[in-house]
């Protein structure tokens, strides 16, 4: 897959190699080594992810209708924060 920003600027950008690692990582190849440096945290946060918008589906039914959406709002910039300052 062409990357741009690396085309541009010459180095990698921070999302470099993901494609490859995520399709190696569900076909299960157990030797792949992962091409982008940051792929376990890009993992963790996809399967957190996945696993809030679960539990927000589930919790929508006890929740009011305004409430939901601060609770992905603020769920989602702790997340954020998390990932920006771990890189």
């Amino acid at each position: 897959m062409k990357c741009y920003y690396k085309e541009i600027t010459g180095d990698p950008c921070p999302f470099c190699g993901l494609t490859e690692d995520m399709s190696c990582t569900l076909e299960g190849d157990t030797g792949h080594r992962p091409v982008n440096p940051h792929f376990q945290m890009f993992l963790a946060v996809y399967k957190i992810e996945w696993a809030a918008r679960i539990l927000l589906t589930l919790f929508s039914f006890k929740l009011s209708g305004k409430t939901i959406p601060a609770v992905d709002v603020a769920f989602h910039l702790i997340l954020a924060a998390v990932v920006v300052y771990s890189v």
